[in-house]
Parts: structure tokens; C-alpha cells; sequence
């Protein structure tokens, strides 16, 4: 038979080996779990990386391509750019030599209508309301006044400057 302290040995050997197996297994466990929640952890940020990368990518995509657009250039409000606005090409004054007598004098119209002898090179002898510049010329002209003038055509406009009177014509004064 066997003796109670041997039992008790081979029991307490047991119970020490099943101790040291049993904190053996306790450690394990807990670095398995302690890997499992690295593992957990990092497949939870691969799916948040998954997802956010993506998202990060359009965002930035979205960015630079707003910032190569050029404003629309409807209002000059808006432009940072500035404007340059060229003026329509001006042509040349002509210059000519009117000889005529005044017909008729229109103050408030800053008007002065002579019957002109032809003008060479551009246009017929003809009756023709012109304006008058400087405006005060017209003072000094009467009905019947035999007159010359510089006569100054530009685009669509033409005016007398530098009005002279050279006679005084009877026949004008009797119409």
C-alpha cells in the first residue's frame, strides 16, 4: 500500500504541475487574446482606412480641380483680373474748304444751314444744315452772310470751325 505522505506528494507535485500548466494556459489565452485584439484592431483600422482613404482621395480630387477653374468673367465685380477696354479705332478728322451763303441760323440746335458751292473730292453743291463749333460763332452770323469755313468731317459727323465772313448777299435777305 501507499502511504498517505507519498499521496500527498505526488499530489501536491500534480497539483503544482497542473498549477504551472494552468497559468501556462492563462498566459497563453491572454496572448491570444491580447494578439486576437491587435488582430481585431487592425483589421477595425484597415476597414476605417478602406473607407476613409477613399474618401480623402475624392475630397482632394474635388480641391485642386476647383482651384484650376477660371472664375467666370461676366461681371467685372467678380474679376480679380483687371480689364482693359480698347476704345473704337478713331479715324481721322478730313479737313475741307466750304465757301457758302448762310441760309438760316438755329441758335437753340447750335446749327447753321449754307448753301455750299461743290467741295472737290467730296460732295456736290448743296443747301446742308452744320453744327457749328465753338458755338459762339453763331453771333456774329447773319442771314445772307457770304461766308467760308473749315469744314471737318469725322465717322458719320460734321461740323464748321473758323468761320469767315467774306460778304453779305441781298438776295438772301429777300427769300
Amino acid at each position: 500500500m501507499i502511504s498517505r505522505h507519498a499521496v500527498t506528494g505526488q499530489f501536491e507535485k500534480r497539483t503544482k504541475s497542473w498549477m504551472n500548466v494552468r497559468s501556462h494556459i492563462t498566459a497563453f489565452v491572454s496572448r491570444d487574446q491580447e494578439l486576437e485584439g491587435i488582430w481585431l484592431g487592425a483589421i477595425r483600422m484597415k476597414i476605417r482606412t478602406n473607407t476613409a482613404l477613399p474618401l480623402v482621395c475624392v475630397l482632394f480630387g474635388l480641391l485642386t480641380s476647383s482651384c484650376d477653374k477660371k472664375p467666370a468673367q461676366s461681371t467685372n465685380e467678380t474679376s480679380n483680373q483687371p480689364t482693359v477696354q480698347i476704345p473704337p479705332p478713331v479715324t481721322p478728322v478730313k479737313h475741307y474748304h466750304l465757301k457758302g451763303k448762310v441760309v438760316s441760323i438755329d441758335k437753340q440746335g447750335k446749327m447753321l444751314n449754307v448753301d455750299s458751292e461743290a467741295i472737290p473730292g467730296f460732295m456736290d453743291a448743296m443747301t446742308m444744315p452744320y453744327k457749328v463749333k465753338p458755338e459762339g460763332e453763331l453771333d456774329k452770323l447773319h442771314p445772307g452772310d457770304v461766308i467760308t469755313a473749315d469744314l471737318l468731317v469725322q465717322d458719320e459727323g460734321a461740323w464748321l470751325e473758323n468761320i469767315a465772313v467774306t460778304g453779305h448777299s441781298s438776295a438772301a435777305a429777300t427769300k
